[in-house]
């Protein structure tokens, strides 16, 4: 590594990393900047008395295992079709990568007014069809805010996995499916005996995305909700800046982001020695 490479390593990611792990262990605020140490205090408060926290620790297991769940067959539905049809394909991939490129703030303000109850136009939409029983105020409903925020999650990140797929799907030689056909392989069979084994890389890499991105959002849910209605839809991060700047503990902030690092940390890791015992085999 060169030094210009390493000064910036050390000044941007273990100097913030070590000073997080410092400041977890001291009760302080910006009003009063008296540091008192309370070494593992910040951390029995959270596993034991804080609500919120444990919540948005399940939503963040939530939005994983659903974005998992539904984007990647999706995502590999779709590259399939993509791959198959070329004449019009091209066209539809651009479409549905299209909200991945855009900001997330942008996206996240689309949705929201989407989602108004009174001229959002999914309402508008549900009464015009006379199913205006079913319109209510999605991100103002503690039954139906998370559920509004990871069909938000979907719109934008399938077009990644689809282009993710496509890229894998292409890197395979022809010669592979033309064998499956000379021995009279259905569509679903080939897809099913080929096709998805050696998907199995590219799906644990998009696992590890699911669960990164469930750790790291917060610009999309804090435009959308702030955490409401009734803190139902924070996650880790909404809850660390609400804990640390909001409320003014940027101790107990600190003690948040430590968690996030270490969880975040465990599940990659796992995922990788998971990828890599299935690779030496």
């Amino acid at each position: 590594m060169s030094l210009p490479a390493l000064v910036f390593v050390i000044l941007f990611i273990y100097y913030p990393l070590v000073q997080m792990f410092y400041l977890s262990a001291f009760r302080w605020n910006f009003v009063n900047p008296n540091m008192v140490f309370v070494g593992l205090e910040n951390f029995t408060r959270m596993f034991l008395n804080d609500q919120v926290y444990l919540r948005s620790l399940l939503n963040v297991v939530l939005l994983a295992g659903q974005s998992s769940a539904i984007q990647i067959p999706i995502g590999v539905a779709l590259a399939t079709i993509i791959l198959r049809y070329r004449r019009i394909g091209g066209l539809f991939w651009a479409i549905i990568f299209l909200p991945y490129v855009i900001s997330s703030v942008a996206v996240s303000l689309i949705w929201t007014w989407m989602y108004n109850p009174y001229f959002g136009s999914i309402n508008v939409f549900l009464r015009a069809v006379g199913l205006g029983f079913l319109a209510r105020p999605w991100l103002g409903d503690i039954n139906t805010a998370l559920i509004a925020i990871f069909g938000t999650v979907n719109w934008i990140y399938i077009g990644l996995t689809t282009t993710m797929t496509i890229a894998t799907l292409k890197s395979i030689p022809p010669s592979i499916f033309e064998s499956a056909r000379i021995d009279g392989l259905s569509g679903f069979q080939e897809f099913r005996k080929i096709t998805l084994p050696l998907l199995k890389e590219l799906i644990v890499v998009l696992m590890i995305i699911d669960i990164a991105g469930a750790f790291k959002f917060f610009d999309l849910i804090w435009v959308m909700t702030q955490g409401g209605p009734s803190d139902s839809t924070h996650v880790t991060t909404t809850w660390l800046y609400r804990a640390a700047f909001r409320s003014s503990e940027p101790g107990y902030g600190a003690a948040i982001g430590v968690t996030i690092f270490i969880f975040s940390f465990v599940i990659v890791q796992l995922l990788i020695k998971i990828t890599r015992s299935r690779l030496t085999r």
